[in-house]
């Protein structure tokens, strides 16, 4: 009840605050006032609610890794959030309600594993680790969101209501028996922290007893040896450059490990300890950065306490933007597109590759992340500014993974199913390096119902003159066969080579706090006829992180790729960038025959991929210095009304002319005619038929596929 109370009292106050802010404003006109401030009591509620729900104890059964047995044993846990201790039992004694243990969640650190779905660790303050496991990904989430919850508002309490550490000049070596002596009784709780376990649920292990000796010697020894500050100030400015040359040290620390052969004699990346030693590191770092953000709200609120902050309106500069999914349109008029690629010109490609920098209006960006971007909040209904878009759409987007066809066609040429299913592995990680830079975060068009886009590549054979005959072309369709969900089907062959592609992708998109996260969720199958091989894909997960700030893309989440034909299968996951260090953008993965590892596959996707044998030999592909081909486009002149660059040309001239209302009233044209159509189908109980693609079995397929 002390926790609601005091949420509540903190609401108020950043109420308060956030009042004043907006008063101090003058930009804003006063209906931007009033809504702003609706919007943020809103948020308030919605915050109190999910406080309110995370002040509920939660119990349930875990696993739990113990050293007893060495093994994985079922405990049931108990999560008191009002104390901030998280118990566990045997099975048969929570009905005595007598812990086997306690876990204090002030200042730990919770890590989910990159091992599997399931497990997890929790890192507590006193260096004790506890391993636990869920039975699935979904409730090791739910575990780790409530226990996360908990730890930070504990570790936050400490900031807030402990009083500040003496200088260190003033402190003597005190025992546990004198700090336990010393302490009034509302703060034995909180001696804890320090290294001294006063509660009686862990007293009462040896292992703690154990751990605690060894703490009291180690506090001892150290205490000897530490040179006097001259005050807390210059103290907490030591432990800050400290931490800094530490988290520099960490950040080599896992380079180095990183950059180690996946097999060999010597050391391995993949080593249990050298894993270890890198999560145990991180993990480290970040609670010794925590403990250092108490003590500096220990020290201001103690220097200033009653400081308030002045405001001072500046302009707020966002270079890139997070991706947009809003309502399309759709022409009534029924129309074909014509597959033959007699026409297209080869297309320059300078729009695709300007990169745009754009400054919008404080209080007009304010308006949109606060009206509209709210926690989980489904990006494909909410509409943002014009200036988030790139000149393109989606559409366009997924051909562009296609821009070293000469790594697609080579795969026929390959004599073994290894070989084949390599060379699949290899164009199939080059392809996201080719649809875009990590640094490139602006969103394209969102494709309306029954819009296309289609466009091919040439490609010479080397031997002679670039003549019809020594040529192979690569030709792309697409078309946009759903809105909701909204659904993109696209059809890729080399009719010389008797390579096809089908796939269809729906997108969704969510708003999390800081990023955003887009799933594609589809099948994508390749098909080699002269071999009657069919390799069918998953897809990675897209993350914009630091919305706020630089924005910048990464791939995560794990990729398959299998052939049932041949037997061979892979598994390749693309690693997200630790919070506290480590390289963005790697990956790592195995390609095995049945259940044989054959292939090792490590590196980063947008830099250098590793491809290492079974028997040791490694071939590197930077994808830096692959050969890009521009794609071939017929003029707009020639295109279909439903064609993309057609479709949205007067978007696209808005935004290349840096015209962001005019692109925002063209966009909404489009829409409004989308709604209208949408509404008209609704009424006569009809569905949409696609133009070049039809449903089977939940499953969108190409009309005119090779044979």
């Amino acid at each position: 009840m002390a926790v609601v109370e005091t949420s509540t009292m903190a609401n108020s106050s950043k109420a308060d605050d956030f009042n004043i802010l907006i008063n101090d404003v003058p930009e804003l006109t006063e209906d931007e006032k009033i809504t702003l401030i609706s919007a943020m009591k809103k948020a308030q509620e919605l915050d109190a609610q999910e406080r309110n729900k995370m002040s509920r104890p939660l119990e349930g059964q875990l696993y739990k890794y113990t050293n007893v047995v060495k093994g994985w044993q079922y405990r049931w846990f108990i999560l008191i959030p009002e104390t901030g201790i998280l118990e566990y039992y045997m099975l048969d004694e929570v009905k005595k309600k007598r812990p086997r243990g306690a876990i204090f969640l002030a200042g730990a650190v919770i890590s989910p594993s990159d091992e599997d779905g399931q497990s997890f660790a929790i890192s507590a303050a006193c260096g004790e680790l506890y391993k636990l496991k869920a039975n699935d990904p979904k409730e090791r989430q739910f575990w780790v969101n409530r226990i996360r919850a908990v730890a930070e508002h504990h570790t936050k309490t400490i900031a807030e209501k402990n009083p500040p550490l003496p200088p260190r000049e003033h402190r003597s070596p005190l025992s546990a028996i004198d700090l336990r002596t010393s302490a009034p009784p509302n703060e034995a709780q909180s001696t804890w922290y320090a290294g001294f376990h006063t509660n009686s649920i862990i007293d009462s292990h040896p292992t703690r007893r154990k751990s605690n000796r060894r703490s009291k010697n180690t506090a001892s020894t150290h205490n000897s040896t530490i040179q006097p500050a001259g005050s807390v100030t210059e103290a907490l400015n030591n432990v800050r450059d400290m931490l800094r040359q530490t988290e520099s040290l960490t950040t080599l620390l896992c380079k180095e490990v990183e950059d180690l052969p996946h097999v060999g004699n010597g050391p391995k990346c993949c080593d249990t300890n050298l894993l270890l030693l890198k999560a145990t590191s991180a993990a480290t770092l970040l609670t010794l950065q925590q403990c250092y953000s108490v003590l500096q709200h220990q020290q201001v609120a103690i220097n200033f306490p009653k400081t308030t902050v002045e405001y001072k309106p500046e302009v707020l500069k966002i270079n890139r933007s997070l991706s947009e999914q809003s309502t399309g349109s759709h022409r009534s008029r029924e129309s074909s597109i014509n597959i033959d690629p007699s026409g297209e010109i080869s297309d320059n490609e300078e729009v695709e590759e300007k990169s745009a920098s754009v400054e919008g209006d404080r209080h007009s960006i304010v308006m949109n992340l606060m009206t509209q971007l709210k926690l989980g909040a489904d990006l494909t209904n909410v509409t943002l500014p014009s200036f988030v878009l790139e000149p393109r759409s989606l559409l366009e987007m997924f051909a562009d993974s296609f821009r070293h066809p000469d790594m697609l066609v080579r795969i026929s040429d390959c004599t073994s199913a290894e070989s084949r299913m390599v060379a699949v592995i290899q164009w199939f990680l080059t392809s996201f390096h080719a649809t875009r830079e990590p640094s490139s975060s602006k969103k394209p068009y969102n494709p309306i119902i029954g819009e296309m886009f289609r466009c091919s590549w040439n490609m010479y054979d080397g031997k002679g003159n670039e003549s019809l005959e020594n040529m192979y072309k690569v030709t792309y369709v697409a078309e946009q066969v759903s809105h909701h969900p909204p659904i993109s089907a696209f059809y890729v062959e080399c009719p010389k080579k008797k390579i096809s592609l089908n796939a269809h992708i729906c997108v969704k998109s969510n708003f999390l706090t800081s990023y955003a996260a887009v799933n594609f969720i589809g099948e994508v199958s390749l098909h080699l006829l002269t071999f009657d091989e069919t390799y069918v894909f998953t897809l990675p997960c897209a993350y914009l992180r630091c919305i706020l700030t630089v924005p910048w893309i990464e791939l995560g989440g794990r990729v398959s790729v299998t052939c049932a034909t041949t037997g061979y299968n892979a598994s390749i996951i693309f690693q997200t960038k630790p919070q506290q260090s480590g390289i963005p953008h790697k990956i790592s993965g195995e390609i095995k025959y049945l259940e044989d590892i054959v292939y090792r596959i490590g590196g980063e996707w947008n830099n250098i991929l590793q491809f290492t044998s079974a028997d040791g030999i490694t071939e590197n592909i930077n994808v830096q210095e692959l050969k890009r081909f521009h794609k071939h486009v017929r003029p707009l002149d020639q295109q279909d009304v439903f064609e993309s660059r057609r479709l949205w040309q007067y978007v696209t001239k808005s935004l290349l002319e840096e015209n962001y209302d005019k692109a925002m009233t063209e966009k909404q044209k489009i829409e409004e005619e989308q709604r209208e159509e949408e509404k008209k189908r609704l009424e006569s109980n009809s569905e949409y038929v696609g133009k070049l693609f039809c449903k089977e079995n939940d499953l969108w397929k190409y009309k005119y596929p090779l044979t």
